[in-house]
């Protein structure tokens, strides 16, 4: 079943500081560099649920990142001095634009230590942010009216996912935002009480 969602209109937020990158990479358990050599900001975008994008030069840097070796404290930390309001929601896609799968755009990975959820396999909230981040910073071009993004994730939690992002308008004028894909069931239960 294809599930589609209609986003708000992006908001851009906090931008990181070098100072606040080398923090967050320690965190993050990845070289400064790795997110610095990108030129592109560490930023807190919403488009509906705030949350904070960081771009990493290489695909093999993003899937050596370790749950494990992560120091939530500091990611923390960080999306609280770049977003006093809602601290990002303890929420950190991490992304790059080199793929796995040649039919997708952008490679990404979600961590969400402010919920207690290590990393999570298909992330639709983040993926519209991501969307609005990638045309605000000319990242991709934008292709009027809408520009489709594909976004692979999950694939180093053995459970891969494909993430169509598409965004109608251009840098300065983003005026909507859709996220979809193909939905298969996990699990099923009911609730009683």
């Amino acid at each position: 079943t294809k599930v589609v969602m209609d986003h708000m209109k992006p908001q851009f937020y906090g931008k990181a500081t070098p100072e606040q990158v080398s923090e967050l990479a320690r965190g993050l358990g990845v070289a400064p560099e790795a997110i610095l050599a990108t030129g592109w900001p560490v930023q807190v975008v919403s488009t509906g649920i705030r949350q904070l994008f960081v771009p990493v030069r290489s695909l093999k840097e993003v899937q050596a990142m370790s749950v494990g070796k992560q120091d939530t404290g500091i990611m923390l930390r960080v999306c609280e001095a770049l977003d006093p309001a809602d601290h990002a929601n303890g929420s950190i896609m991490v992304f790059c634009t080199e793929t796995v799968s040649a039919a997708a755009n952008v490679h990404t990975r979600m961590f969400v230590p402010g919920v207690g959820i290590p990393e999570d396999p298909a992330t639709g909230s983040a993926s519209g942010g991501l969307g609005a981040y990638l045309i605000e910073h000319g990242i991709f071009a934008a292709t009027l009216p809408t520009t489709l993004i594909i976004a692979e994730q999950g694939l180093e939690m053995g459970r891969p996912s494909r993430v169509e992002i598409e965004v109608d308008g251009t840098p300065g004028a983003i005026q909507m935002v859709r996220v979809g894909g193909q939905a298969v069931k996990m699990i099923e239960g009911v609730l009683s009480w």
